[in-house]
């Protein structure tokens, strides 16, 4: 099977194979500062991912960015490049973009990862219903120019982004005050 998904890995991974053991005491040492994964072999996804970032990074947390982690499917290996969605659960809407099957590209996140993963790699019978599909590599970015954005394929996503009712600067949807005032113009009450 070729081509790729684009979405939250966490849709189109088998359930049983997506966090097995990441929170037991044999795989606590992604969780303790300056501990690491020597010796341990990764049995999930969500484990091969820290174990990845780990090996990339030296580190047990923090921005994944690109990080490519070897995953196997139904006796083959693959990549599958993730990166932490910016801000964690959100939609990307690309109101401008259309996969390779016709459709308006929204990739919704549940677990706070955007991924690539290739059509092969995917547990789930119709991975469609939760990402975008493209035929050829798709070129995802997040955190674009250290700003709140993600862009596939050169299309920058609609940022949540509004313009403040009083000011006109552009503020976030999660900074928003309320009746589309933002915190740069936004006096609260006062304690």
């Amino acid at each position: 099977m070729s081509g790729y998904y684009v979405g939250d890995p966490c849709y189109v991974i088998d359930d049983a194979r997506w966090s097995d053991i990441t929170f037991t005491k044999d795989y606590i040492p992604r969780i303790v500062p300056g501990g690491d994964f020597e010796g341990l072999e990764p049995k999930d996804f969500c484990s091969a991912l820290y174990h990845q970032h780990w090996l990339d990074t030296g580190k047990t947390e923090g921005q994944m960015e690109n990080v490519n982690v070897k995953w196997e499917q139904g006796g083959k290996t693959f990549t599958v490049e993730v990166y932490d969605s910016p801000g964690g659960d959100a939609t990307w809407e690309f109101p401008r973009l259309t996969d390779d099957l016709g459709r308006k590209v929204s990739l919704d996140v549940d677990a706070g990862l955007l991924a690539v993963v290739p059509l092969g790699a995917c547990a789930v019978p119709n991975p469609e219903d939760y990402g975008a599909i493209f035929d050829s590599y798709p070129f995802l970015e997040v955190w674009v120019d250290g700003e709140y954005r993600v862009s596939l394929n050169d299309v920058m996503c609609d940022d949540g982004c509004f313009e403040c009712e009083e000011c006109g600067d552009r503020v976030h949807m999660f900074d928003m005050m309320g009746d589309d005032i933002g915190p740069c113009c936004y006096e609260g009450e006062e304690e």
